[in-house]
């Protein structure tokens, strides 16, 4: 029955127009995965053409809990894996950055889903960027150097090294317990479930 609900929704959704080109996920073919495929490749040509660019990630304050169900249904792009970014050769790029992310600080305020400021994060990239300070709602964003983006760890340099060494320890790690006699494992094992009763 849910998913006869979810088909109807968004047939009715994406025939009239309600949802933007740029929404993915929810979406049949638009992945998750596909966006930051899609984000990855704008971001490529930004680095071949030498541009400078910032990206603002954004954080809602407990985003599926705080929505307005009736609002939900007017608007799905609140998710938690929102950016904004934009080519910042110029202070004035950086200026309609920060304008930007005025407009989507006012557009959560008048859909009631709040930012949690301090969750907010700027990341700079390019050799030449002049990392433009950028605020939210007098709040000044923290500058990170990576950040975790769909399950993948983002950097500035877009190397992908602290996203290699994360996915190469845990599978260390994981083969490391599957490595383990099987009689350990289940003493392991026993030894927690004794301690939760």
């Amino acid at each position: 029955m849910e998913r006869i609900i979810r088909k109807e929704l968004l047939d009715f959704l994406e025939h009239h127009s309600l949802i933007c080109y740029e929404q993915f996920g929810f979406r049949q073919g638009r992945s998750c995965a596909l966006q930051l495929l899609d984000v990855l490749e704008n971001w490529f040509s930004y680095f071949d053409n030498q541009d400078c660019f910032d990206c603002i990630y954004l954080d809602y304050k407990k985003a599926f809990d705080s929505v307005p169900h009736h609002r939900l249904l007017l608007k799905m792009s609140a998710l938690d894996d929102t950016k904004l970014y934009r080519v910042v050769n110029t202070v004035n790029d950086a200026q309609v950055l920060q304008e930007d992310l005025e407009k989507a600080c006012d557009w959560s305020d008048k859909w009631q889903l709040p930012f949690n400021e301090g969750k907010c994060k700027v990341m700079h990239f390019g050799k030449k960027n002049n990392k433009h300070l950028y605020a939210m709602r007098g709040f000044l964003l923290n500058e990170v150097d990576h950040e975790k983006d769909l399950g993948v760890t983002i950097d500035s340099k877009l190397v992908f090294n602290v996203h290699v060494a994360d996915v190469a320890m845990r599978a260390n790690r994981k083969k490391a317990e599957n490595s383990q006699p099987t009689y350990s494992r289940i003493q392991k094992a026993k030894s927690s479930f004794d301690t939760d009763f």
